[in-house]
């Protein structure tokens, strides 16, 4: 699970939780008190995405655009397709 920890006025932590949203990305948003889990000096925002955590500004970017491209990048593999035969239209068939 990725999760967002971040303080309450921070335009940089409102344009990531954006792109979770708009990447329909499960995730969670914890407040700047929760930060038990993070590792001593992290500063906000941070996302723990797994055992990874980023912080800086630079890596917080970084990560979310390799995150954006691979998501997209998994979508379009999986995208349903079809082949309708005209000689039996109610038909969906795998393309070949």
């Amino acid at each position: 699970m990725i999760t967002l920890y971040r303080a309450a006025a921070s335009s940089l932590a409102d344009d990531i939780q954006a792109a979770f949203q708009d990447l329909v990305l499960a995730h969670a948003v914890m407040s700047d008190g929760d930060m038990a889990d993070l590792p001593d000096g992290t500063t906000l925002p941070a996302v723990r995405d797994g055992r990874y955590v980023y912080h800086t500004e630079a890596g917080l970017r970084a990560y979310l655009d390799a995150l954006t491209t691979e998501v997209i990048q998994g979508r379009e593999m999986q995208g349903d397709a079809c082949f309708i035969d005209p000689d039996h239209p109610g038909v969906c068939a795998l393309p070949l």
